[in-house]
């Protein structure tokens, strides 16, 4: 049988059963009409997995946004360094220490069964297998999957999928049924090794399954098992359909509100900038031609400009931060910290506009 074709014409599991049986090495491609994906075999075994909606490398970047231990600048280097060799990146994290290796396993080792498992529920599309002679950019911790129990498990996930979506969907919003004393911090340091409390931790009467999700840093599937173990535990209820419909509906208004706030202002700071600078030359033409004895007029002019754009860039710097994190900056370093602004930028701006100001209320 040659590896190329129709998933019409083959299941995934015989194709799995296939290359597990010859020992393959190489990696299996497969696509739908909205999605691709792939599954990396080492001598018949999985090793890694992915997909353009999940990957190891995001549920990784994910997880150390959550705990904070990375700063943004630096997951964007990362990022752009090692997009395309997973194995690397993990090193990197760990020389870092931004993760451990029991996190690191962890993360890598549920995602790739959860993200290989989520590729038997297609059912159209094609595929094909590519012998490659070594794969081990993709080996992480020396990590197999056997193929054999990969099939076993996606067939039980689909039927355990089925029942799970039947208790809720991903509009439905859940609320604690108790009160339960929980430490932040603790969570944050370690989220990892309670997913459980870490996701109980962001049930509030206002997250729905889909913000769940998306703030996870574990697939689909561990969001929608863990909410089913904590309802049975009954320690969260879903809301009525309705009155989650009337969450969801009130916070997309809200956020849709904030987000035209924020355009509009932003439009109207850099239209102001604009003709300021555009008025500013102006005067710095005129003033060149009928009075150029005074320079130090030019000198008072080009100062002028280089307060508007410095003015302009911590605008939108502190639109850009509160956007992010709901809160406006304390103070203008903290907007060094988040990498919205240069510490140069933060230099300038002091120099030209702040005056003894330290907070950025008291400029805007």
């Amino acid at each position: 049988m040659a590896l190329s074709g129709s998933l019409q014409d083959f299941d995934i599991s015989y194709i799995f059963q296939i290359i597990s049986q010859e020992g393959k090495t190489g990696r299996l491609i497969l696509s739908t009409a909205d999605e691709n994906g792939y599954i990396v075999f080492k001598q018949g075994r999985i090793i890694s997995a992915g997909t353009n909606k999940e990957n190891i490398q995001s549920m990784l970047y994910k997880y150390l946004q959550t705990t904070h231990r990375c700063p943004p600048s630096e997951i964007k280097e990362l990022r752009a360094l090692y997009h395309n060799n997973l194995r690397y990146l993990c090193h990197e994290l760990l020389e870092r220490k931004y993760i451990t290796t029991e996190e690191l396993s962890i993360i890598t080792e549920t995602g790739i069964e959860d993200i290989a498992c989520s590729i038997f529920f297609w059912k159209q599309g094609n595929y094909r297998f590519d012998t490659l002679p070594n794969v081990d950019i993709y080996l992480i911790n020396n990590y197999f999957l056997s193929a054999d129990a990969l099939t076993m498990e996606a067939a039980r996930r689909i039927d355990e999928w089925e029942r799970m979506k039947s208790c809720f969907t991903k509009d439905t919003v859940f609320i604690p049924t108790k009160a339960f004393t929980i430490d932040p911090e603790q969570i944050n340091r370690n989220p990892i090794a309670d997913f459980s409390l870490f996701l109980l931790s962001r049930i509030d009467g206002t997250s729905s399954t889909e913000l769940l999700c998306q703030e996870s840093f574990f697939s689909e599937y561990q969001v929608y098992q863990t909410i089913c173990g904590l309802m049975e535990e009954n320690k969260i209820t879903p809301l009525p359909e309705k009155i989650s419909s009337s969450i969801n509906a009130a916070l997309r208004r809200t956020e849709s509100s904030d987000m035209i706030i924020s355009k509009v202002l932003l439009a109207s700071i850099v239209t102001a900038t604009t003709i300021a600078i555009i008025y500013l030359l102006g005067n710095i033409i005129i003033n060149g031609i009928l009075f150029s004895h005074r320079i130090s007029e030019s000198h008072r002019v080009k100062h002028e400009i280089v307060r508007a754009q410095s003015n302009q860039k911590i605008a939108i710097a502190t639109l850009q931060y509160q956007t992010n994190r709901g809160t406006p900056p304390r103070l203008f370093s903290d907007l060094v910290k988040s990498g919205t602004i240069t510490r140069r930028d933060l230099a300038v701006f002091t120099a030209y506009t702040l005056k003894g100001n330290d907070s950025p209320k008291e400029n805007q």
